[in-house]
Parts: C-alpha cells; sequence; structure tokens
C-alpha cells in the first residue's frame, strides 16, 4: 500500500485504484486504514468519496454499542486526515463532490468552520449546475450541523422549481420531499 505524503515522496495509485480500494473497504477500520495511508494522494473524488463512506459507517453505527467509541477512535481522525487535503483539492470539486462533502460532515457532527467556509464557496460557484441531489445533500447537511450557507439555501428553492418541469412525474414525487425537511430546519435554525 501505498504510504505517500503530502510532499509525493513515493509515487501514487491513480486515482482510480484508490476508488476502488475505498469502495472495497469491508470496515470502517479497513477504510481507516486505507485513509491513513493514501490520503495525501487522494484526488477530489476519492476525499468526497471517502468522507462519505465515513458518514456512512457514522449511519450504520448510530444507536450501537461502541459508536461513540468508534467515532473518536476511528472515524474522526480519519475524517480530520481528509479534511487536511481539502485546501489541495476543493478546486476540483464538483457540485456533487461539494455538497456530499457537506453532507457527511453534518452525520459525522464534524464542526470544522474552515471546511464548512471552503466547501460552501465552492459550492456557491457551482450552483449553476446544482441539481435537486445536490440541494439535498447540502440542506441535509447543514440541518444536521446546525449551520447554513444563506446563499446556497436562497438557491435551494429556484433549482427546486427550475427541475419540476424537467423530471418525470414519479421523481417529481419524491425530489421535494427529500429537500424541504432538511430547508425547513436550515431556515428555521437561522431565522
Amino acid at each position: 500500500m501505498c504510504t505517500c505524503t503530502l510532499d509525493r515522496a513515493l509515487p501514487c495509485r491513480p486515482p482510480t485504484h484508490v476508488c476502488t480500494s475505498l469502495c472495497s473497504a469491508a470496515s470502517a477500520s479497513q477504510l481507516a486504514e486505507l485513509i491513513a495511508a493514501e490520503a495525501g494522494c487522494f484526488d477530489s473524488v476519492n476525499v468526497s468519496h471517502a468522507l462519505s463512506r465515513l458518514a456512512k459507517a457514522a449511519q450504520a453505527s448510530s444507536g450501537a454499542a461502541g459508536a461513540r467509541a468508534l467515532r473518536s477512535s476511528v472515524l474522526l481522525p480519519s475524517a480530520q486526515l481528509l479534511l487536511a487535503q481539502l485546501p489541495r483539492v476543493v478546486g476540483d470539486f464538483d457540485a456533487w463532490d461539494a455538497t456530499l462533502s457537506l453532507w457527511s460532515l453534518g452525520w459525522l457532527r464534524l464542526q470544522d468552520a474552515a471546511a464548512i467556509r471552503a466547501l460552501c464557496r465552492r459550492a456557491r460557484a457551482l450552483v449553476a449546475t446544482f441539481r435537486p441531489a445536490d440541494c439535498a445533500m447540502a440542506v441535509a447537511g447543514f440541518a444536521r450541523l446546525g449551520t447554513a450557507d444563506t446563499q446556497l439555501l436562497q438557491v435551494v428553492p429556484h433549482v427546486l422549481m427550475a427541475q419540476l418541469d424537467k423530471v418525470r412525474q414519479s421523481a417529481c414525487t419524491r425530489m421535494p420531499a427529500q429537500v424541504v425537511p432538511g430547508f425547513l430546519t436550515c431556515v428555521a435554525v437561522h431565522t
């Protein structure tokens, strides 16, 4: 396994190989080992994907015995390693990477103000490419974090309204249901 660092003293594996390893990590511990060994090699997609895998591990363990220990000893240290890569990769994030990362921070309950600002700044630059799924991820992350970016929240209704005419009827009924609860939570917190 690559043990590269930020200075790239050793060659990194191609991003697609890293992505395959992220997908095949069978446990939070295996995921943490991969992140510890190769985080300095991760590209933008790998950073957001790894954050989401950590968040899903937090989701799966919530309420379980040992969840607090898993969060403090495995998930949060791994997330911190990934957030250290953010300045290097955030400029390459697409809308999905930025909003998925916000959602992930929410599930990890990781109140890293600098990371949230960087992700929101990048997301604001990409609002023209937002889809309803991006809105859902952003507002869900904001709701769990208890914070919000006013400019991003203002975009959500516009994206939803623009999409209502474009999507199939079955998707229309699900889309607002995915976004509205988080949106209302964010609005209530910040008014």
